[in-house]
């Protein structure tokens, strides 16, 4: 086996919702390899303008006891992963095939992400025939967002620090 390369043609159809990007082939398996998982998803995220924290719950893995958030776990190379229910705003999936793994971000919006079609072409390929590996695994990875302050909060934080220093100063003084 040798690892893919991810590409938006490993996604090739996402209901209500939106692949967005993806990184991989990464050797290993994701769920015994989380800093680097993680690492990979705060370079996506940064590359896509996120600036929140990413989470993982080994029990959210397709082969967990009852599938996690999936609804099964299927042993092939391409197909369909569906979840229990709808997945919505941002969240990554990571496929593992053979000894690699990809992760891939999706946006499911305020409509969710029910499925997605999906092929492991972008994560591990067989070296005599070029054939994408069977699916061992899909982990789902959980996306925290960050409040970004208003402009005008900001500019009230920076009056009231200021206010703050001129009191101080004329405290001082007296």
């Amino acid at each position: 086996m040798v690892g893919g390369e991810c590409g938006s043609t490993e996604i090739t159809e996402v209901m209500t919702g939106e692949y967005l990007a993806c990184s991989g082939a990464y050797e290993g398996n994701d769920s015994n390899d989380q800093v680097n998982v993680m690492n990979a998803l705060a370079s996506l995220g940064s590359d896509l303008g996120l600036t929140g924290d990413w989470g993982y719950d080994a029990a959210d893995k397709s082969d967990a006891d009852g599938n996690g958030v999936f609804t099964s776990n299927p042993d092939i190379s391409s197909g369909t992963l569906s979840f229990d229910s709808p997945m919505y705003g941002i969240f990554a999936v990571a496929l593992k095939a053979a000894d690699y793994y990809s992760i891939f971000v999706f946006d499911g919006g305020t409509t969710g992400i029910s499925t997605f079609n999906f092929t492991t072409d972008g994560v591990a390929l067989n070296s005599n025939s070029g054939d994408g590996a069977d699916l061992s695994h899909a982990t789902f990875y959980s996306y925290n967002a960050k409040p970004v302050p208003e402009p005008l909060t900001l500019l009230g934080t920076a009056a009231a620090l200021g206010i703050g220093a001129v009191m101080r100063r004329r405290t001082e003084e007296a």
